[in-house]
């Protein structure tokens, strides 16, 4: 075989899309301590959301690099197509500009091509003899949620004056410290600080829930690096993945 031919097959190797050469999809996840959803350890993205999105990836020929930012950065970062997906957000009106979403996304109900269903609850300190009965004006202040998550805008937009920290785990230690106010975070979080001592048993998590949200990978308007056929493609298996029993129960085991 001659130089100039084995040249040409370089080249066509590299620019053929797809079909020769896999392209990674770039994702940045939140570094915030989101257990079991998504989370960082060692530099690394972890979490059920990101195990189950690079399942679906893997099984619909893709590969990805998976990046943890502080969720602000992340959000700015897909806004300008520096990543091409993010794992996971929740619906927002402002984030439908930048970020492609599944067509049932804005409904407000669990979506079909959800990752998961993830609710929000009350949590107080156990000295704390507050109940919560479903009525928002009545949460004892400070009214705490982790900085840029769209539950903190959501209370604010019903009113509620909310003090937003860097993470999680920085607003149940204040709570912790004072006794007083509340914290509005998922409930699995309040049981897994609970059992691995941040909380020390002293979280109580009210049983009404405040609000339940679907969570996706999205995509970047900018540079989304898929079809939209591929990327419903990748949707419909983390729907599949989500309704095998087999899957998700070892998926729960490893949390």
């Amino acid at each position: 075989m001659n130089k100039s031919l084995k040249f040409l097959l370089i080249i066509l190797f590299i620019s053929v899309p797809g079909s020769l050469a896999a392209v990674e999809l770039k994702i940045c996840t939140d570094n915030n301590y989101w257990y079991p959803y998504t989370y960082m350890e060692h530099e690394k993205s972890l979490g059920m959301h990101v195990d189950m999105v690079r399942q679906a990836l893997k099984n619909t020929g893709h590969k990805a690099i998976f990046t943890p930012l502080p969720w602000k950065r992340c959000l700015k970062e897909m806004e300008k197509g520096q990543y091409n997906a993010v794992v996971s957000a929740s619906y927002k009106p402002d984030r439908a500009e930048y970020l492609i979403y599944p067509p049932d996304a804005q409904v407000g109900k669990e979506s079909k091509w959800r990752i998961m269903q993830v609710s929000y609850a009350v949590v107080t300190h156990i000295n704390n003899k507050y109940q919560f009965t479903g009525d928002l004006n009545t949460l004892p202040e400070p009214v705490r949620a982790p900085f840029a998550y769209s539950i903190a805008e959501d209370m604010r937009s019903a009113g509620i004056n909310v003090k937003t920290d860097y993470n999680i785990i920085e607003c149940v230690k204040k709570l912790l410290r004072s006794q007083n106010g509340v914290v509005i975070m998922p409930p699995r979080n309040a049981e897994i600080l609970n059992n691995k001592g941040i909380g020390n048993y002293k979280l109580n998590i009210h049983k009404i829930p405040i609000k339940s949200k679907s969570y996706f990978i999205a995509f970047s308007k900018v540079n989304p690096l898929f079809s939209q056929e591929e990327i419903r493609k990748i949707w419909n298996e983390i729907l599949r993945l989500r309704e095998d029993n087999v899957y998700m129960q070892k998926l729960f085991d490893k949390y």
